[in-house]
């Protein structure tokens, strides 16, 4: 009954099951050692048990010290099974910090790069309306490194003249599911660059447009160097035409 010896070791089993098995079962085992006692108080009492005889001393100890060896026994494992477990942590974090430290020389890697080529990368969520911006991205519009753009605010940076045939050109690969090829102007303060950005587009389960993957490419100074280039066919055009014209001289003949 409740009187015996043995319950002392109740609250250890409870503990085992639940370090070995889960939370759920600890409050399982509890609840029925609590109905079990219960039942013995109710059967002690009804008279349907019968009186338990005094315990001698020498027993309770045994019990005592069986106890007190089960507990030390729990303990250590519970012990060691943190230290083991904290270790694992400690040799994660440190492959965590290695993987780290190599994948931001990967990344500082590919800005360097991308700033030689001048060519930067984006990747757009279409659900989220969210731009991603690389380092070079970010430089090629002047904007601080890590910045977030999304669609709006993209095109309020294109140049007024070109937001239209920019925005078609986009509208026109999420619909025919081309990839996006476009040249244009974009304002940075008062300046004025010209970029081409090409995307492709990946597409869910259903057949719609869930993200863009592109790159920017700042080709202001290609843009200037055919700019300069044209300069004087477009400020002579005549002389340039009368150059390539045939001259045809007329000789009087001589009298002898």
């Amino acid at each position: 009954g409740v009187w015996m010896a043995s319950v002392f070791i109740y609250p250890l089993i409870i503990l085992l099951v639940g370090w070995l098995f889960s939370t759920r079962a600890a409050m399982a085992v509890a609840f029925l050692t609590a109905a079990t006692t219960l039942g013995f108080v109710f059967g002690e009492s009804m008279g349907f048990l019968p009186l338990s005889p005094p315990t001698p001393p020498v027993m309770r100890w045994v019990v005592q010290c069986c106890v007190f060896i089960f507990t030390a026994v729990l303990i250590s494992s519970v012990v060691r099974s943190y230290r083991n477990r904290l270790n694992e942590v400690r040799e994660l974090d440190v492959d965590l910090a290695r993987r780290t430290g190599e994948l931001q020389a990967r990344e500082a890697d590919l800005n360097r790069a991308q700033a030689v080529a001048h060519v930067g990368s984006w990747v757009y969520e279409l659900a989220a309306d969210a731009m991603y911006l690389s380092a070079e991205t970010c430089r090629i519009f002047s904007l601080p490194e890590g910045t977030q753009g999304s669609r709006e605010s993209y095109l309020a940076r294109v140049h007024p003249e070109d937001r239209g045939a920019v925005d078609g050109a986009w509208q026109a690969a999420l619909k025919g599911g081309a990839a996006f090829d476009n040249e244009h102007r974009i304002l940075v303060g008062k300046t004025v660059r010209w970029v081409r950005q090409t995307a492709e587009l990946e597409f869910g389960a259903d057949g719609a447009p869930v993200r863009g993957v592109g790159v920017t490419m700042d080709i202001t100074e290609r843009k200037r160097a055919v700019a300069e280039l044209r300069a004087p066919q477009a400020r002579y055009p005549a002389r340039a035409h009368s150059a390539n014209t045939p001259l045809v001289t007329a000789h009087r003949p001589r009298h002898i």
